[in-house]
């Protein structure tokens, strides 16, 4: 992009706009530092401010621009990464590690109706070269209430829970938060619950819909 913007600038001699993905940048720009071609980034400001609303975090954009996973807890980082290789981030090990993790999650889903743990079919598209499903660990006889152990190739496990909600709108569900939010949320939705005077039963189900 930078090699065929800097030619366009050499035959024309006039400015030129560029829109691109903040990821670009740093490329970019070291590009035309080499070629001594002045340059002004515009970016949004909500990169550089605290407060300011955001999908992605800044501290989650530095790791993306790093061309590392998104996920701030280690434990996640350490179960997908398996090896760092040259940016881009679609060449990264983490996210094909992540698409194969959800392609399998999928596959889940699609074959829990009808559900026949026995069947060696249904069996053979829930594993692949990364990750696998720990047979003894599956609980799908609640169709709306999945849940789930995976395993990868270093023998660490991350146990899944697949809960549908009919209430849900896309809207909804296209809308991310980082996971300390999520954390801060859980942690809130839970100290409300302690201090309400419940029975252990009703205290373990009331839990049961937020964890």
């Amino acid at each position: 992009m930078a090699e065929n913007v800097y030619n366009r600038l050499v035959d024309n001699n006039s400015p030129l706009v560029m829109i691109i993905g903040a990821a670009h940048t740093e490329d970019i720009t070291t590009y035309f530092n080499e070629k001594n071609v002045s340059y002004y980034v515009f970016e949004p400001s909500g990169l550089n401010m605290a407060g300011i609303w955001s999908d992605l975090a800044y501290a989650e954009y530095e790791k993306k621009s790093e061309g590392e996973s998104l996920f701030m807890n280690e434990q996640l980082v350490n179960f997908f990464e398996e090896g760092r290789n040259s940016r881009p981030t679609y060449d990264k090990e983490w996210i094909k590690n992540q698409l194969s993790f959800t392609s399998l999650i999928e596959n889940l889903i699609n074959n829990a109706h009808p559900w026949s743990p026995d069947d060696n079919l249904i069996w053979n598209t829930l594993e692949n070269d990364r990750f696998r499903f720990i047979r003894e660990f599956i609980d799908a006889s609640n169709q709306a209430d999945i849940k789930c152990a995976i395993v990868n190739n270093k023998g660490e496990r991350v146990y899944v829970r697949i809960v549908k909600d009919n209430n849900i709108t896309r809207e909804q569900n296209l809308s991310f938060v980082n996971l300390e939010t999520a954390f801060r949320d859980m942690i809130a939705r839970l100290s409300q619950i302690d201090e309400q005077n419940l029975s252990l039963e009703q205290r373990i189900k009331a839990y049961e819909g937020i964890i």
